[in-house]
């Protein structure tokens, strides 16, 4: 079952030809750091933004494997914001209000370029 729903999970990832990826599921099992984990390995020159909004705060998770981007500095950011965020130099993890969803993407997607 696990296998079956992460399976089902890794289609529709969206490369908009920049240098960012980003793929949103929709599911209440834990598989957001597999998913995230297998996209960056297939796309490892960009950064690979995974969303989860299957619940009232979305599990946002974004990880670069080559790109050159310290995702440190998007963690302070979105710590400012006053947001659930942590991480460390090629990931980060964050939960954040639905409504608050488009304004986090355009961050991410304003700093990775």
């Amino acid at each position: 079952m696990i296998e079956d729903e992460y399976n089902s999970q890794l289609g529709n990832v969206e490369d908009n030809g920049g240098n960012l990826v980003t793929h949103p599921i929709h599911t209440d099992l834990n598989l957001i750091s597999k998913i995230t984990r297998k996209i960056s390995a297939d796309n490892p020159e960009k950064v690979v933004m995974v969303i989860n909004d299957k619940s009232e705060l979305a599990n946002i998770y974004v990880r670069r494997k080559n790109y050159p981007i310290d995702l440190r500095e998007l963690i302070e950011t979105f710590g400012e914001w006053g947001l659930n965020v942590g991480g460390k130099k090629e990931v980060l993890g964050a939960y954040v209000p639905k409504e608050m969803v488009g304004e986090f993407v355009e961050k991410v997607r304003k700093v990775v370029g």
